[in-house]
């Protein structure tokens, strides 16, 4: 049963497109593996401080090129 499942935490840095993308993660995890999701949104400076810790369970990161080359990707 659902009740004996632990409750999983994503964090992730608070903005408006992290939001959106563990709101999806979180519905699908529910629908799929039928888990209870919380979501800790917090500033960017405190989730890397958690991440550096260890402190957190699941985690959203996210990483973009510094400058137009798709070497950045490579």
């Amino acid at each position: 049963p659902k009740s004996e499942l632990p409750k999983i935490a994503i964090s992730y840095a608070a903005n408006d497109r992290n939001n959106k993308i563990v709101q999806a993660v979180q519905q699908q995890w529910n629908q799929a593996f039928d888990l209870d999701i919380a979501l800790e949104s917090t500033e960017g400076k405190v989730l890397t401080d958690k991440m550096r810790s260890g402190n957190y369970q699941i985690s959203l990161g996210s990483w973009y090129a510094d400058i137009q080359d798709p070497i950045n990707f490579l």
